[in-house]
C-alpha cells in the first residue's frame, strides 16, 4: 500500500511540476497572488480606523457639540458646571466615545470628564441631536443628550458621578484622543463640566458597535 501510494505521489509531481498552492481572486476575476523569487508575496492593504469603519458599514457614527445649539460658545461662570451630557440608551449596541473636543478662551479654565453622573430632573439645558457623521444614513443616535443654556451656573439635576480626568488646556481647541477606551453600557452616561469663568464650548465624537 504504501509503494503504491509512493507511486501516485511521484507520478503527480511528475506530471505536474509547476504547480503549487495558488492565491486566487474569489470574484471570479482570475486575478492570482503575485510571489517574488524571494518567496515574498505581493499585497496591498487598506487600513482604517474603527470609527471610520462603523461609519461607512453601519452608519453610526456620530457628533455632539455644545455648540450646536442656540450659543456658539458658552459663557461659564465661576462657579462652574455642567456643559454637556451624553447616556447610551441601546440596549443592543455599546456606546464608544473616540474623541473629546474642549475649547477655551482663556487659559486658567479647567474642564473635567466625568464618569455615570445622575441624571434627576434636568434644568438649565437644551436638548441635543446628535449629528451622523456618514451624511448618507438615516441612523439616528439611541442617546439622551443635553448641553447648558446658559441660565444659573450650569445644567440642573446632575449629581454625583466619577472625574476621571481634569485638565486645564491652551487657548482655543484641545482634543482629547480617547480613541474608543471610554465604553458606555446601557444607561450609562458621560458628561463634561467646566470651572471658571471663560468662553467654552465642547463636543464628543462617538460611535455605537452592537455587543
Amino acid at each position: 500500500m504504501l509503494k503504491k501510494l509512493s507511486l501516485i505521489i511521484a507520478f503527480v509531481l511528475l506530471a505536474f511540476p509547476a504547480y503549487g498552492i495558488q492565491i486566487e481572486d474569489g470574484k471570479g476575476s482570475g486575478n492570482r497572488a503575485e510571489v517574488d523569487s524571494e518567496g515574498k508575496l505581493y499585497v496591498k492593504s487598506v487600513s482604517e480606523t474603527q470609527e471610520s469603519h462603523i461609519a461607512h458599514d453601519t452608519g453610526r457614527t456620530f457628533f455632539l457639540s455644545s455648540g450646536a445649539s442656540n450659543h456658539v460658545t458658552h459663557t461659564a461662570t465661576a462657579a462652574g458646571g455642567y456643559l454637556l451630557y451624553l447616556k447610551n440608551n441601546s440596549t443592543t449596541h455599546k456606546l464608544y466615545v473616540e474623541k473629546i473636543m474642549l475649547v477655551t478662551g482663556t487659559a486658567a479654565e479647567s474642564f473635567a470628564v466625568m464618569k455615570k453622573p445622575t441624571l434627576g430632573t434636568i434644568s438649565n439645558h437644551n436638548v441635543m441631536t446628535p449629528v451622523n457623521t456618514n451624511f448618507g444614513s438615516g441612523n439616528v443616535a439611541d442617546a439622551t443628550a443635553y448641553t447648558w443654556n446658559e441660565a444659573g451656573n450650569g445644567m440642573g439635576g446632575l449629581t454625583s458621578g466619577t472625574t476621571m480626568l481634569t485638565t486645564t488646556p491652551v487657548v482655543g481647541a484641545t482634543v482629547l484622543p480617547i480613541d474608543g477606551s471610554i465604553l458606555l453600557s446601557t444607561n450609562d452616561s458621560i458628561g463634561i463640566k467646566v470651572f471658571g469663568a471663560a468662553e467654552v464650548s465642547a463636543a464628543i465624537r462617538f460611535y455605537f458597535k452592537e455587543d
